[in-house]
């Protein structure tokens, strides 16, 4: 299966509209209606474990930072980061790779140094 396919992105892009929205059951209506190609499973896996993705991004973000200061879309790029890495065990450098590839179609500063340090330091911790 190669790494960061449609379907990763469209997971990015659900993630994104929820954290924006805020509302599990129209995510789940747009997964059910084919809105997005997703996995059931992969998003349900990702709300049972929000909490401890939130904490565990929370931990490894520089002094002064919060996680509610973080750009939508980046959060979401580093919530699917976590995940494929953590929760479906891909290779954390192919991840963070394409997960830097894939942000800097959308910001043209330096934000992909940081997710790479986020994700790089999220997948050094244990997983709470």
């Amino acid at each position: 299966m190669a790494l960061f396919n449609f379907n990763n992105q469209q997971l990015i892009f659900l993630l994104y509209r929820y954290l924006l929205i805020k509302n599990k059951k129209n995510i789940f209506a747009l997964i059910k209606n084919n809105i997005y190609q997703v996995k059931f499973e992969n998003i349900e896996i990702i709300f049972e474990n929000e909490a401890k993705i939130n904490l565990l991004i929370s931990n490894n973000l520089k002094k002064n930072w919060t996680i509610e200061r973080m750009n939508a879309l980046i959060k979401a790029t580093i919530f699917n980061g976590v995940f494929l890495i953590k929760f479906l065990k891909q290779n954390k450098k192919i991840v963070i790779d394409q997960s830097l590839n894939f942000i800097k179609k959308f910001f043209w500063n330096q934000e992909h140094k940081y997710i790479n340090a986020i994700l790089d330091n999220c997948t050094k911790n244990e997983f709470l």
